[in-house]
């Protein structure tokens, strides 16, 4: 059977308002003759035999009264009433059984029987067997009146309802005007740590909407009017605080050296990974390939190369402006200082030549880049000047780069 199989509870017992007969405990010679009911006997035989044969039918009153008797008694039990003592209650069952709960006749005592067959008054002269449970014998309940100084073991009791000395109090509890933990602190479901004065706050939290979630994080917050900002800072011995880093709406401000182990991503995500830099795009960017090595991207194809000594440029190289060199040890053929063209153009050192003798007849040319300068005739005594001694020539000189060179013929 379950708690919650109680039956009905009966307000009204069967019959109040109807014709009933009073049942009597032990019948008589009237009602074994008239067919009448009594509790010790029940109906008379007379009505359970045939009408034909003289019976009696069972009286409908005496079905009501039986009824009524019992409902009544039931409904009483079901109200919480107790009975108070009835002598003669108690002689007709034989005394009360062991574990029977009376009444007081005041409200102060509800007496325990604690012997089989007692015929004793529990508030009479001989009272013997019967306690008052408010009085609690036992011990086994706690008294008003004592507030609570008859427990058997307080420190057992506080610790039951979690209501604690002082003492114990301090050791668990954190104090509101402030307290040191000894151990760790643990929020549970979606509790904030936050710090509030004026308008202003500063908030930390968890959001987790559950197990399974895919977006749970920590989250910090300041708020109210925008100029509140996070600030990291060291605090040395002696009082000296450092700044380390500022974190506002629109600007982090690292104050100290900072090392990424990782790539980064500037307005993206980086795709060219290791020890890179992306810049708008996630393929396009700087990346160290090595020792010494820096190179730069564009769309994922290596552009150029920095390395100690040397640039490398995979790509044409457009240059608007002038390209000054610092050395021109590589310079080839191909290439020509602005002062290695000709500065200027002169005659050499003069020469002469002559035959030999004006009496045969000779052919002069001259020399491989170099060009006839003057001519040599004299007198031969006839008023005329016909003999041809010989001829001046120069070479044809160019200036390049500070060094004269004599000119090439054809």
């Amino acid at each position: 059977m379950k708690a919650s199989d109680n039956p009905r509870q009966l307000a009204v017992p069967f019959a109040s308002a109807g014709d009933k007969n009073s049942i009597p405990d032990k019948a008589t010679q009237q009602t074994r003759e008239s067919g009448n009911a009594a509790y010790d006997s029940g109906f008379p035989p007379v009505t359970m035999t045939a009408v034909s044969a003289g019976g009696i039918p069972p009286h409908g009153k005496d079905f009501n009264g039986l009824m009524y008797d019992i409902t009544a008694a039931i409904r009483f039990a079901q109200a919480g009433g107790l009975y108070t003592y009835n002598a003669g209650f108690a002689g007709a069952i034989g005394g009360y059984a062991k574990g029977a709960i009376l009444a007081g006749v005041a409200t102060t005592a509800v007496w325990l029987n604690t012997t089989d067959d007692n015929l004793t008054d529990p508030e009479g002269s001989d009272s013997a067997g019967w306690v008052n449970l408010l009085e609690d014998p036992k011990r086994i309940f706690l008294r008003q009146k004592n507030n609570l100084s008859d427990l058997q073991n307080k420190g057992t009791a506080r610790d039951n309802l979690q209501v604690y000395s002082k003492e114990q109090s301090d050791q668990r509890y954190v104090h509101r005007e402030g307290d040191t933990l000894s151990g760790g602190l643990t929020f549970e479901n979606d509790s904030t740590l936050a710090w509030i004065r004026n308008t202003d706050w500063a908030k930390i939290g968890f959001k987790n909407d559950a197990d399974s979630d895919t977006d749970s994080y920590m989250w910090f917050e300041t708020g109210d009017n925008g100029n509140e900002y996070f600030k990291w800072r060291h605090r040395l011995a002696g009082g000296r605080v450092k700044d380390l880093m500022n974190l506002k709406w629109d600007t982090l401000n690292i104050l100290v050296n900072a090392v990424i182990n990782g790539c980064l991503g500037i307005g993206t995500t980086n795709a060219l990974g290791g020890s890179s830099i992306v810049l708008g795009d996630n393929d396009t960017g700087f990346k160290q390939n090595g020792d010494g090595l820096l190179d730069v991207y564009a769309n994922g194809q290596r552009v150029f190369r920095f390395q100690n000594g040397s640039i490398q440029s995979n790509k044409a190289v457009n240059v608007t402006g002038r390209v000054t060199p610092s050395d021109y040890g590589n310079f080839d053929a191909r290439y020509q200082q602005r002062n290695g063209g000709v500065q200027d153009v002169r005659y050499g050192y003069e020469m002469y030549y002559n035959p030999g003798s004006n009496t045969v007849s000779w052919t002069f040319r001259s020399p491989s880049g170099h060009g006839l300068s003057g001519i040599s005739i004299s007198d031969t005594g006839r008023n005329s000047a016909d003999n041809v001694n010989g001829v001046y020539y120069r070479p044809l000189q160019k200036l390049i780069n500070g060094t004269w060179y004599n000119v090439a013929s054809i």
